[in-house]
């Protein structure tokens, strides 16, 4: 398993993005805070059904700066195999943010899907490799 700075490295490699220290939640994406502290039904708690008990679809997030003021969010959820992708889409697609699934994953490769979490104008170069 390759360390913190290595991973960095490879999605800043691969996507062009830079880390940020703002907490990976899909409201931060749409450009307003996380509300997990003040409201059960904020986006980030919301997607945790899509996955079983004690497992969270943004497992392993972090947030990225795809453009300034523009974040992106990846997430690497073991379990991929239990993943409900069609209803974490639909409630996604609502806020009119994306969901790309690909098979590769830098965490705990083969046993971890890359997901990442977008608005619709921030298209990451993806590979032919992408879960349907």
């Amino acid at each position: 398993m390759a360390g913190r700075v290595d991973y960095d490295d490879a999605i800043r490699r691969r996507f062009g993005w830079r880390p940020s220290g703002a907490v990976p939640c899909p409201q931060r994406v749409l450009g307003h805070r996380c509300l997990l502290g003040r409201n059960p039904l904020c986006l980030c708690r919301t997607l945790r059904q899509f996955l079983p008990a004690r497992s969270n679809l943004l497992d392993h997030g972090r947030i990225w700066l795809a453009r300034p003021r523009q974040y992106v969010i990846t997430a690497e959820p073991y379990y991929p195999q239990q993943i409900d992708i069609d209803s974490a889409r639909e409630t996604l697609d609502v806020c009119d943010l994306r969901l790309d699934v690909l098979a590769e994953s830098y965490w705990f490769t083969g046993t971890t899907l890359l997901i990442i979490c977008r608005p619709d104008f921030v298209v990451p170069p993806l590979p032919t490799a992408v879960v349907q």
